[in-house]
């Protein structure tokens, strides 16, 4: 399936394995063969253990082993275990995922797998998968580059594998959806309840919070290299000033109903943004659509406009030839209506008359031979000729009988046919009966076919607008039947989101209800601190006054013990003035001598 039978020669000589699938992009390379020194395309490969291993001696290369079938299995489980988890009984079974019926079980499947991101996506009828589900997983970020003839037909070996595998990377894709979606209220607490911590988190968050919609408004500031450690500074001034502990409550909850609330917005703007997607898609495909439709129509009355020249020539004859017919049809319309009006007459009547008459008929031709052989003889008044007279009047007997039966139920004025005497009347009976008797009875016996043919199709026409309205109302049906398939799906997917929810608002009561009991242990904590400080302040008042009251003791005995220090300072200081001046005056007199 994915060998290399064919291979494509180039002008240089060099014979390069050209691969029949397309390249992979989250499996390891394989080798890839050249023989010159143009290099070849390098291919990747779906086997896991695939490698380019050479020998130390010559240049060979081992070939790479592709397990398909191991990878094919694997996503088919992957696939069947999500939608047996989130589906219950609606979910598809692994054959009819390995081998879909056609576009229809693959349509169903991916409509299940995405209505899990959009849960009013639908298949637009009647149109190209590769159109649709191409640009949706590309928009999603699949990294593989899916091809138009992977859809062509559904189910073949040489492209559904890709299919499969860009199915199971769409569950791996809805799985991080959910947990992301189930984790959302744990990136503040992550289940820690500790005040600094939040209100680390809280800031961490703001602060990037304002740093994100500066920048995204004026993006010349990411040049100015004093920007980011200007915001810093502005973050170690702000925390320097919140050293109050219900300021710094305060901000914590306006940080939490912020976050809340964008968290709501983050959430509504998601889902819009995929319904946008979808108008959008929708649109396209209209416009597409609508101008498909008009250049068909243009084309469609450019035929018409060439046509119509030759089609005008041939009206005028054809409403020559249409009025002769319409008056020919008047004339039939009213001998069927005066025959309805006469006699009414089933399907099965119908059908048992049209015997009746091709019977009589078989009888009426049967007895012309007879009249013919009858006209052809020839008697004589003889004894014999008696005896053949007498088998000739049974014959007409016979006969008559039989015009009897054909004419029983018709309406046909006509004198009665009696019994001949003798060869004469007979002859004139029998002409009569010929050239009246048998032409009218078979023209009204053709009317009565014309008007049976008539009526068996109307029955059939009847029958076919039935049929076709019976057609529809299946189609009908069976549509109604789907969308109440998916609405059931949606009704049932939604009970699922209400019970997470539910469960999740438990778990969110019973963290904000431990949080309330360690909120008011700690206000309790706080208020015996309080009564501790209030405690601790008396002492502090209590100390203060027996301080002041030592200081002011301390002061009167050091005051009583400096006054005579002082004053022998200051007679010590008189002395040492007076024997400083002695002290001169004996220089001063020591100089003199």
């Amino acid at each position: 399936m994915f060998g290399y039978d064919t291979q494509r020669k180039t002008i240089g000589g060099s014979t390069v394995r050209t691969p029949t699938r397309s390249r992979m992009t989250d499996v390891p390379m394989s080798s890839v063969k050249k023989t010159n020194e143009r290099a070849g395309t390098v291919r990747m490969s779906l086997g896991q253990n695939s490698g380019r291993r050479t020998s130390f001696f010559q240049k060979t290369t081992t070939p790479a082993s592709r397990d398909i079938r191991g990878l094919m299995n694997e996503n088919v489980a992957k696939i069947h275990t999500f939608l047996e988890e989130h589906e219950g009984e609606d979910a598809l079974s692994e054959k009819q995922i390995r081998k879909p019926n056609g576009r229809s079980d693959f349509v169903n499947l991916f409509e299940l797998l995405f209505q899990h991101l959009n849960s009013n996506y639908v298949v637009p009828q009647g149109c190209k998968l590769e159109d649709e589900i191409i640009p949706l997983l590309k928009n999603l970020g699949y990294p593989c580059a899916l091809k138009p003839s992977h859809f062509q037909p559904i189910g073949s070996g040489h492209g559904y594998p890709y299919l499969i595998d860009a199915l199971a990377w769409l569950v791996d894709l809805i799985r991080s959806n959910i947990d992301v979606s189930n984790k959302t209220d744990q990136i503040f607490i992550n289940h820690s309840f500790d005040q600094f911590v939040v209100k680390e988190r809280t800031v961490f968050y703001s602060y990037m919070q304002i740093f994100f919609a500066e920048v995204s408004e004026n993006r010349t500031l990411m040049n100015d290299p004093n920007f980011i450690e200007n915001r810093r500074q502005k973050l170690r001034d702000w925390l320097q000033t919140q050293d109050d502990f219900e300021e710094q409550a305060e901000a914590l909850r306006n940080a939490e109903e912020q976050f809340n609330f964008e968290c709501e917005e983050l959430c509504s703007d998601k889902g819009r943004e995929q319904q946008y997607r979808d108008n959008l898609q929708t649109f396209e495909n209209d416009f597409r659509k609508a101008n498909e439709y008009k250049n068909s129509v243009e084309a469609c009355l450019l035929t018409s406009r060439q046509t119509l020249t030759s089609v005008s020539a041939e009206n005028e004859e054809i409403k020559q030839k249409l009025q002769l017919a319409n008056d020919e049809v008047q004339a039939l319309k009213n001998r069927i209506e005066e025959q309805n009006s006469k006699f009414g007459i089933s399907g099965e009547s119908a059908r048992k008359l049209t015997m009746e008459i091709a019977n009589y008929k078989d009888i009426l031709q049967a007895t012309q031979n007879k009249l013919e052989e009858v006209f052809k003889e020839k008697w004589s008044v003889t004894n014999k000729a008696k005896n053949a007279f007498k088998k000739q009047i049974a014959s007409y007997e016979n006969l008559l009988s039989l015009l009897k039966k054909a004419m029983s139920g018709l309406v046909i004025d006509i004198e009665p046919f009696g019994v001949p005497e003798n060869e004469t009347t007979l002859d004139a009976e029998l002409k009569r009966m010929d050239r009246v008797g048998i032409p009218l009875i078979k023209e009204k016996l053709n009317a009565e076919k014309i008007e049976l043919d008539c009526k068996l199709s109307r029955a059939k026409q009847s029958q076919n607008l039935d049929n076709e309205k019976v057609e529809i109302e299946k189609e009908k049906n069976e549509e109604m039947k789907k969308e109440q398939d998916r609405i059931n799906r949606t009704r049932k997917r939604e009970r699922e989101e209400w019970k997470e929810e539910r469960c999740r608002l438990e778990k969110e009561l019973d963290q904000l209800q431990n949080e309330k009991e360690i909120l008011t242990e700690k206000i309790q904590e706080i208020d015996g601190l309080d009564k501790q400080i209030s405690d601790e302040q008396k002492a502090y008042v209590a100390l203060c006054d027996l301080l002041n009251n030592n200081i002011q003791e301390l002061e009167n005995r050091i005051q009583e013990k400096a006054e005579p220090m002082v004053q022998k300072m200051i007679d010590m200081e008189i002395e040492i003035a007076v024997l400083k001046k002695n002290r001169k005056e004996l220089l001063e007199t020591v100089e003199t001598f």
